[in-house]
């Protein structure tokens, strides 16, 4: 995957030096459905989750460039600064109520863009990844550990686990250039390299395996400046 993210982004940064680009810049938001998986290396854990609504929106930076005239397959780079709020419920096999706990983090994308055709519609796709700080946290009040049967407990510890994260991200979409402007529509998937819960040692219990994963839309308006005739 690393080696993948690589050339796509060498890629794209050949088609930048040539003598035509177009920026863009815009805001973007939508929803997301969020979850997470918890697992250690040795042992299970007994923590089943399940998926929460969720959002995201942010600004947009985005750099256009082409190969040549008769290219079909041209490229750009993505970048913005997005807030992200995900998480996960915690489903017990009991009748013990559900726990959701809900992270915000500020997210610093950087993505190859690569685009179809030269008409005003164009279909995309993107490859990246990203950086994440954590800005909040919301949690659910503890359930009754006596009441979650053979279940593991593990909630996100603000003084015990990490603030920083990073993951990869993909997705894919349509955009169409207006006089007005640009509108995006797209579907999006990402996933957290690093694990979220500072397990510290295997003799603690905590899972050693704690990443999160997205499933999200988002609507998208641009300006452009600059001239690319395509």
């Amino acid at each position: 995957m690393r080696r993948l993210l690589f050339c796509l982004l060498l890629f794209v940064s050949g088609q930048v030096v040539v003598a035509q680009t177009k920026t863009y810049v815009g805001v973007k938001g939508g929803g997301n459905f969020s979850s997470a998986y918890f697992e250690r290396t040795i042992g299970n854990a007994l923590i089943s989750t399940d998926y929460i609504t969720s959002y995201h929106g942010g600004i947009i930076f985005r750099h256009f460039s082409r190969q040549k005239q008769s290219s079909f397959l041209n490229a750009g780079l993505q970048s913005g600064i997005n807030m992200v709020n995900k998480g996960w419920k915690q489903v017990f096999p009991t009748e013990e109520p559900s726990y959701s706990t809900r992270l915000t983090y500020l997210e610093f994308p950087a993505e190859a863009f690569i685009y179809f055709g030269h008409r005003k519609m164009k279909p995309f796709f993107t490859l990246g990844f990203y950086l994440e700080h954590l800005v909040s946290i919301d949690k659910d009040p503890d359930p009754n550990l006596e009441n979650i049967g053979q279940a593991d407990f593990y909630p996100y510890d603000e003084t015990r686990d990490r603030t920083f994260g990073y993951g990869v991200r993909i997705g894919l979409g349509i955009q169409r250039d207006f006089g007005f402007g640009t509108v995006q529509l797209d579907g999006f998937a990402s996933f957290s390299f690093r694990d979220m819960l500072d397990y510290g040692s295997f003799d603690t219990g905590i899972p050693d395996l704690s990443n999160s994963y997205v499933l999200g839309v988002s609507a998208a308006y641009l300006i452009s400046f600059g001239k690319l005739d395509f």
